[in-house]
């Protein structure tokens, strides 16, 4: 078995629209976003800091683009990330999710590990905004 990635989703919303002021809130929050894939939508990068990104759900509109970055929580614990393959099309890693308290803790097999963390600010018009943590 490859190296493990582990990847954090706190899900503590700052912002308006749903977000979250405690774990039961937090567990309402993380129904909404479960067994949806999320595409990375650049276009509206612009409109946030630099530091938050925006998602929007699978099946929105998007403009002609050479790769989008995405993820998927399973229901049942899967976690699927989606990364751009160097010929610009998907490459995917398989993981597995589990809520603990105010976050979501998540682990990916494979071949590089990496660490990082992520904070979900709100979900609201239909994007789904996820800050980058150190």
């Amino acid at each position: 078995m490859g190296n493990i990635k582990l990847y954090i989703l706190f899900l503590i919303p700052v912002l308006g629209g749903n977000t979250c002021k405690g774990q039961a809130h937090q567990s309402e929050l993380v129904n909404q976003i479960i067994e949806k894939t999320w595409w990375h939508s650049y276009e509206d990068d612009d409109n946030l800091s630099d530091d938050i990104l925006p998602y929007r759900e699978e099946g929105y509109d998007f403009p002609r683009s050479r790769g989008r970055e995405g993820f998927k929580m399973g229901g049942g614990g899967n976690f699927m990330l989606y990364g751009i393959a160097p010929t610009d099309g998907i490459r995917l890693e398989k993981g597995t999710w589990s809520e603990d308290s105010l976050r979501i803790k998540v682990k990916i097999e494979g071949k590089n590990e990496q660490e990082f963390s992520l904070k979900i600010v709100s979900l609201e018009d239909g994007i789904l905004r996820i800050k980058k943590l150190p």
